[in-house]
């Protein structure tokens, strides 16, 4: 029963804004983007003469397993979205990223452990006027170059987590926490 209920209090706590001067609900949600090829670019698209990637899409993933139809960037962006829920305007809020990267031997995912890796600045955002939602581009993983330098080693990053702490920046005061994760497989 205490599990159950730390358990439900932690979910709360993730979403509730816990500030003495606020009292509304700030949700968010994190996402991997990059610039990718629209649909109708890649009907029989000559990969000797690739038009460019303009379309803006979602990484669920990173996978190399086809060269065209599955997103496998050399960098993506990490973006959080954040909506205020409240009847209040909450005040300027700081953004601190942690980028944890799982890696291990190439042939092994099994063998992957949590390491540091590339990292992304803390930001800070002005207010969020009641009811507003904002997309904040937390900035640019630099995926291709990461990725490179262990593999010359025989080591892949197999996994990204992402997680964000979200402050009034005025009380430093939490008041979300938020974390995505992106599978990453090499090909064949």
């Amino acid at each position: 029963m205490k599990l159950q209920l730390w358990i439900i209090g932690a979910v709360l706590s993730q979403c509730l804004v816990f500030s003495s001067s606020l009292a509304g609900v700030l949700t968010g949600s994190l996402e991997y983007r990059c610039k990718w090829w629209h649909e109708s670019q890649m009907e029989g698209m000559d990969m000797n003469k690739p038009p460019a990637k303009e379309t803006e899409v979602v990484l669920q993933k990173w996978e190399y397993s086809d060269p065209i139809g599955v997103p496998h960037p050399d960098a993506f962006e990490v973006v959080l979205v954040l909506k205020n829920l409240s009847k209040q305007t909450i005040p300027s809020v700081e953004l601190i990223p942690e980028l944890l990267w799982k890696v291990g031997k190439i042939k092994a995912r099994s063998s992957a452990k949590l390491e540091t890796g590339p990292t992304l600045k803390p930001k800070s955002h002005e207010g969020l006027k009641s009811g507003e939602t904002v997309t904040i581009r937390l900035g640019e993983v630099g995926f291709k170059k990461y990725q490179d330098g262990l593999f010359q080693k025989g080591r892949w990053p197999w996994q990204l987590e992402t997680k964000v702490t979200i402050k009034e920046v005025s009380t430093k005061k939490e008041l979300l926490r938020l974390s995505a994760v992106l599978p990453i497989t090499p090909g064949d």
